[in-house]
Order: structure tokens, then sequence, then C-alpha cells
């Protein structure tokens, strides 16, 4: 048997993905959006589905076009990928070598690390403080020689937390002082719309990876960006596959940018229910994390673990598995879904307290 590539070799990992359906369930597991979309939406899309636009290779150009104008960039700032996952891959493709070192947080987006360990990387990491702070001083007392890439996510995709533009920003100078990628991952900026995107040009380091899966709610269609500088746009684009996109995800992407008000009227809908979520878990004497996303992270203190995700079970809620972080262990991740789901949820945990 020829056995593959010893990073790859040493690589676990779960296929989670074939695990049972998650179909016609509250989903609060995966920070998806849950709330309906508008049926005219839909319905723009369906139109979209022809016999010809399934027979032809996609055609990305309108998709470029009608981004670059959204976000206000050249074509050349921007390069789509199959999800944030082929984002990532792309630029560890591009950059990273055997010997390398990278810098992140814990709790961050699993792929990174993954990925550390396929192209031969190592990973060093600080974890968030007990007040889910971070420690921007700690986390540059990381870079060495060795270090090629810095990761920081924000918001963070566990805690929900913002970083100020202020430590962003050091931290983006510190990289380029000594000529170290600074990945800034906004899977969820659409919460809060404060993005370092603005610095692409002043800053030949600074790569912004972005999402279609989560405010805007396209996460089945795989649809993630990067936005960057001409230069380093050019090099990722070396590693680009054939067809970055499905004309699906293409005709999709433009029809949710062209409804872009409707995006904003379901990302207020979330907040509304992230704060309602914050002032049931304040009534209770709950910890939780104050995430500006739409999810966050609490201390349920539950009775019983069984009986308590067995009920949620019976009233087909799921919620995310325990952390695998020492410091978060008593934590569970709690996605935001409509009211009357979260006042289900809360009586669920009521119960169980």
């Amino acid at each position: 048997m020829v056995k593959p590539k010893k990073n790859i070799e040493d690589l676990y990992r779960m296929r989670d993905n074939l695990s049972e359906s998650r179909y016609s369930k509250i989903r609060l597991d995966r920070n998806e959006r849950t709330l309906e979309f508008n049926r005219d939406i839909l319905n723009q899309i369906k139109e979209k589905i022809t016999d010809e636009m399934l027979m032809i290779y996609p055609e990305p150009l309108p998709l470029y076009k009608k981004m670059a104008e959204f976000e206000k960039v050249k074509i050349s700032n921007l390069l789509f990928n199959s999800g944030s996952d082929q984002s990532i891959k792309s630029i560890f493709e591009t950059y990273i070598e055997d010997g390398d070192e990278i810098v992140l947080h814990e709790p961050s987006y699993a792929m990174y690390s993954v990925y550390a360990k396929m192209f031969g990387a190592t990973v060093k990491s600080i974890n968030f403080e007990k007040d889910f702070s971070l420690d921007f001083d700690k986390m540059i007392s990381q870079i060495t020689l060795k270090t090629k890439m810095v990761v920081i996510e924000n918001p963070n995709g566990f805690l929900g937390v913002e970083q100020t533009e202020e430590n962003l920003l050091k931290l983006i100078k510190e990289c380029e002082k000594k000529n170290i990628l600074a990945v800034v991952d906004e899977a969820y900026f659409h919460f809060i719309n404060t993005t370092m995107s603005k610095y692409i040009n002043s800053f030949q380091n600074l790569i912004v990876v972005r999402t279609f899966s989560k405010a805007i709610g396209l996460a089945s269609a795989r649809v993630g960006y990067i936005i960057s500088n001409e230069t380093n746009i050019s090099n990722l684009s070396k590693v680009k596959p054939m067809h970055e996109l499905s004309q699906f995800a293409i005709n999709s992407s433009i029809v949710l940018l062209d409804n872009f008000d409707l995006v904003e009227k379901n990302i207020k809908e979330t907040l509304k229910s992230l704060e309602f979520l914050k002032t049931e878990l304040n009534r209770l004497g709950l910890e939780y994390s104050n995430s500006v996303s739409n999810f966050l992270v609490a201390k349920l203190e539950i009775k019983n673990e069984e009986e308590f995700m067995s009920e949620l079970k019976e009233n087909s809620i799921l919620i995310r598995r325990n952390f695998s972080q020492e410091f978060l262990k008593d934590y569970r991740r709690i996605g935001v879904s409509d009211l009357e789901n979260m006042q289900n949820f809360i009586n669920i945990l009521e119960n169980n307290r």
C-alpha cells in the first residue's frame, strides 16, 4: 500500500459531517443563520436555476464586480473560494513551509491547526483570559524568528467577543516589522461592521478572510473570500482551483448582495435574540461571554448533563459538544435563533438546574 505523506498520516480528522441529519432541527450548534429567508429571495435564487446554468462552467466575474463595488475595492483585491476552509487552505498553500511557526489564540477555528499540521508548521497558541479578554502583548511574545503567520479572529468564533481596532493595528504593525503575515478572520464581522479591510493597502502583510456562511446565511453554498492587496491576491490566485465557486453559489451570493437590506434585517433580529438570551442568563445568575455575534458561551450549571441533553434532543434542539480546552470545560456554546426557540431553550435550561 502506498502511504500518504508523513504530515497527512499523522493527522487525525473526525468525519462529523457524516453524522445524523441536522435538517428540521433547531440548530444552535454551529453558528449558522436560523431565521428563515424572505420568500422573494428564495424565488429570485430559484429563477436563476436554468438548464444552461447547470450545463455551463461557472462564470464568477459578475460576483467579483458586485463585491468590489460593495466593498469599495478593486476586483484585484478579491479572491473567492469555496468557503473559509478553502480560503485558509490557500493561505497555507501559498505561504507556509515545513518548520514555520503559526501563532494563534485558543479557542480558534479548528482548520488553522489542521492545515498547520498538513503543511508541517508548528502552532504556538495562547488562551483567552478568564474574563474572555485577549492579551495582545502575550500573543506578540509568542513570535520568534520562525514565525511566518499570526492569526486573529474578530469577533472570535467561539466566544463571540470583539477586539479593538487599536489592538488589532498593534498586532498587524508588529507583524509587518518582522515580515510576518497577519491574517484577520472576519467570519462574523457583519454583526459588528468593524473591519480591518480598509488597511489592506497600508500593510503589505495583511490578509482578511470572510464568509457568506454566517450572517448572510449561505453555509451550504460554500462561499468565502479573501480581501488583500493586489500582490497577495495575485500570489494566492496561483493555488486556486480552476473554478473557485459553483454557479449556484455565484448566483445566490449576487441575490443576497442585491437584497442586503433583508440581510441587515436578519442581523437586527438575531441580535435582538442575543440580548434576550443574555437577559435570561443574567436572571438565572449564569456567567457568559459578552458576545457581539450570533452566539455566546455560558456556564450553564446543569444538575445532570445526560438528562439535559436528552430533553434538548426530545425538543429537536442542537447545541455544540463540550469544549476540549481546560479553561472552557464548564462552558457550552449556544447559538441564537428566534425568540420562541430561545425561550424554549431557556425553559429546558431552567428545568435542569
